[in-house]
């Protein structure tokens, strides 16, 4: 296997020789805990992912079929080392060990189901990920990040040397910027928290191990932990997450062929089966599946009152505070004894007017992703996701807190809006 080896001495700290995924590790933490509620729960659903490119870059201009192709192929034959299947089975990150002996073995022989791959006359690329579900979900963290990479390949390859410096230079003075930001805030008094969420969209691999090691560093006090697996063994970090939207989508698309109330039974089982096997530690709600306000009453009394928190992911910022701090209060629980997480294309700048928000109301901390590990002066930051699109013959549906985000069949949409009784927000563009 040939990979252009860079010529630029900056980018040389970065850009290895070799495939972008050298371990089935490098992905988000939660791929590893949603694999494990899966095989107990749901074993034998076959579901289908889907690429979706929300900034409309047609990427199959600017990224070879072949050179794409090859990183695929190159996944599909890792496996599982010894010692990183030691890591997960050694993770008490929250209190208890949470990975049992059978998904170790499963995960120490887990091979990648095969993709499906087209690149289509306008110029876009239809990338889809299908098997089982508790395998087939393990491309949606390494999918985006190997299109991204090949992306900010293609940025540079025209470039002279000093140019292409020049950008990753620029790149390590906006991370200082960043680092400095965060301290300058709390030295004045004002404590800030937060975790590194970037693995989906990052520019390059060795970028976000480099980013991760500098916050580290830097800001031992304020950084949390990456959502990366591989990155938080490498570099003795704490490994953050807990699930994701797919979660629901499946679940209650394969409840789709009952009734209206079969559906929202699904979504709440979700909830409740996710408490019975991470308990307390892993108790971070995401209710905007279907739109904040039902995945709130599906949480119900017994959420609000036993759960950690909830993940703001959709929507405005502000109306989700004052959205929780009132439920919360419905249910006579002081907010300031819960946490909201949010992640939702986050700056530094922007989590810190969040921040400032009803201060001290409720407790907040923040997951900077995009903007943490695709921040240069090239236009290389992608809009990209990877989702279900059918759970066995059942069509997938996300509606969101905001329209763009909203994905599905119209038809489905419309009953899917009744079953939640769905309220549509504001429209916003999705830059990350």
């Amino acid at each position: 296997m040939q990979f252009l080896r860079s010529p630029h001495p900056l980018l040389r700290q970065f850009v290895v020789d070799g495939p972008i995924i050298e371990s089935l590790l490098d992905v988000d933490f939660y791929t590893f805990t949603m694999q494990a509620y899966i095989r107990r729960y749901h074993p034998g659903t076959h579901v289908r992912f889907g690429l979706r490119n929300r900034t409309k870059i047609p990427l199959g201009r600017s990224i070879r079929e072949g050179e794409l192709r090859e990183q695929l192929d190159h996944v599909r034959s890792l496996r599982a080392t010894r010692s990183e299947c030691h890591y997960l089975a050694g993770t008490f990150e929250y209190g208890r060990r949470m990975f049992d002996d059978a998904y170790i073995d499963w995960f120490a022989n887990l091979q990648l189901p095969e993709y499906d791959l087209e690149y289509l006359p306008d110029g876009h690329i239809r990338l889809e990920f299908a098997g089982d579900w508790e395998a087939a979900l393990h491309w949606e963290t390494i999918g985006m990040p190997i299109l991204t990479q090949l992306y900010f390949k293609s940025l540079l390859k025209n470039m002279m040397t000093i140019e292409c410096d020049a950008v990753v230079a620029e790149g390590i003075r906006r991370l200082h910027e960043k680092i400095q930001m965060v301290q300058q805030r709390c030295a004045s008094g004002r404590p800030f928290s937060f975790a590194e969420f970037g693995t989906r969209r990052r520019a390059f691999r060795d970028w976000q191990r480099y980013t991760d090691a500098m916050f580290g560093e830097s800001l031992p006090g304020q950084y949390l932990g990456t959502s990366n697996t591989l990155n938080a063994m490498l570099l003795g970090q704490q490994p953050m997450g807990t699930n994701a939207h797919q979660l629901q989508m499946v679940a209650v698309a394969l409840a789709s062929s009952g009734s209206d109330e079969d559906m929202r039974a699904a979504s709440r089982q979700v909830y409740e089966r996710w408490w019975e096997m991470f308990g307390h530690g892993l108790s971070i709600a995401l209710p905007d599946t279907y739109g904040t306000p039902a995945g709130l009453e599906d949480l119900g009394a017994s959420g609000a009152g036993y759960w950690k928190g909830t993940r703001q992911d959709s929507g405005s910022p502000e109306r989700d505070t004052d959205r929780k701090i009132a439920w919360y209060l419905s249910h006579d629980i002081d907010p300031r004894e819960k946490l909201l997480l949010y992640s939702d294309g986050l700056t530094f700048p922007r989590a810190f007017a969040i921040d400032d928000y009803r201060a001290g109301a409720i407790k907040k901390s923040f997951a900077l992703g995009t903007n943490a590990t695709n921040d240069f002066p090239v236009p290389s930051a992608l809009s990209i996701v990877v989702k279900p699109l059918r759970a066995n013959v059942f069509g997938c549906v996300k509606l969101s807190d905001n329209p763009a985000k909203a994905q599905g069949d119209a038809e489905l949409i419309q009953r899917y809006c009744r079953v939640f009784r769905y309220q549509e927000g504001e429209r916003t563009e999705c830059v990350y």
